[in-house]
Order: C-alpha cells, then structure tokens, then sequence
C-alpha cells in the first residue's frame, strides 16, 4: 500500500484560510470605517489631504497671536488650547498625566467659557471673532 503525502493540501488549507482571512478584514474595514469626528472641523479625508498646511497656519497663527480661555473672567488661570496634533497619549506617564491635568480647565455645574484673542505684535488688529459653544 502506497503512503499518501498531506503536504499540498496543507499547503492549499493555509492559502485559503489567509485568503479568506484577508477578504473578511478588507469587508470589516470597510463597514467600520473611521468615524467623521470632525477634530479640526473638517472631514477626515480633506484634514488628511491639507495636514501640512493647518500645521503650517496653526504655527503662523501661533506666532501672531495669544489665544486665551478660561472659565471666569480671564485670570491668571487662563489656559492657551492645542491643536489636537501635539496632544500626546499619558501612556502611564505620571508626571505627563499631572502636567495634564495642570493645564485642564475642569467644568463644573454652570460656567461661562471666556476667551480672548491677543496679538503678539503691536502692528496686529485683534480680529472680531465670535465663538458659538454648547454643552
């Protein structure tokens, strides 16, 4: 009785189950697709297409002009926000989470959001701008 060799239908089952696997993850992806979260106020595909440009007007932005908000008038507790880009994961980190959580306005049962816009340079305007929120 002549031995019979499994090797070539090893070989086929493993090609198929990753092609298979390939196909479910390539449907998966695509019924979960990334959520428009709207994070810089834009869809997610023109923030991926534009990126270099708003980092490039944040940092002109930036070295024009102070922006400021705080949750009572403007004090010394006033917080200057980030663009979402530069805000980093605490991973763990401790003194990170504590910086963090430093420099976080905490809201409480009724606040009025205030900001201010300074310019950095005398010869700057502060722009008229109004700023909608709600909670």
């Amino acid at each position: 009785m002549k031995e019979k060799n499994f090797w070539p239908l090893g070989i086929m089952s493993v090609l198929v189950l990753g092609l298979g696997l390939v196909v479910f993850l390539v449907v998966f992806a695509l019924k979960n697709s990334p959520k428009n979260d709207l994070v810089y106020f834009k869809g997610h595909n023109e923030v991926d297409l534009n990126f270099n440009a708003m980092l490039k007007t944040y940092e002109n932005f930036k070295s024009n002009y102070r922006f400021l908000v705080g949750l009572n008038p403007l004090t010394e507790g006033s917080k200057t926000p980030i663009l979402p880009y530069f805000s980093k994961g605490t991973h763990g980190d401790k003194k990170l989470q504590e910086n963090l959580l430093k420099n976080a306005l905490i809201l409480e049962k009724s606040n009025t959001l205030h900001a201010q816009l300074q310019p950095l340079k005398p010869a700057l305007d502060s722009p008229n701008i109004q700023v909608y929120l709600a909670f």
